[in-house]
């Protein structure tokens, strides 16, 4: 009652991190965005369907969508490597609309790892990345 009381979205502070780790993947990336689609009004199937937002969009050097990353504020277990399938569809729908070259679904869990599910129909590498807290903090 006589204290401070501040509040933080949590979804958009994991959002941020994955955007800061995108942006340190590589030099094929020219600008990494959050939301980059935001308001850019593309939309699932062309003219029509909802509007695709994905959280962290990564452009190369010509302006193609290098890289596609849905920051996933859900804990990956062991058992769950390759991801939750209503996530792998969603990412597999944002990959094919932009004719990005890689997607990342990036989730927290109890240990790191990588597993890379296969290729979308356009030939978009399709990774799930579990990242642990203890990568995420810095002494």
């Amino acid at each position: 009652p006589s204290g401070i009381a501040r509040f933080a979205n949590m979804e958009r502070l994991w959002e941020q991190a994955v955007a800061n780790l995108v942006s340190t993947l590589g030099r094929r990336t020219n600008a990494v965005a959050l939301h980059g689609l935001s308001g850019a009004g593309v939309r699932l199937f062309g003219p029509g369907g909802p509007s695709i937002d994905p959280d962290v969009v990564a452009l190369g050097d010509d302006g193609s969508v290098n890289l596609v990353a849905d920051a996933k504020y859900k804990v990956l277990g062991e058992r769950d490597a390759q991801g939750f399938a209503s996530d792998v569809y969603q990412l597999t729908c944002y990959v094919e609309r932009t004719r990005a070259s890689n997607g990342l679904l990036i989730y927290t869990g109890p240990s790191d790892g990588v597993v890379e599910l296969g290729r979308s129909e356009s030939g978009c590498r399709i990774l799930v990345v579990r990242i642990s807290a203890s990568s995420l903090t810095s002494d």
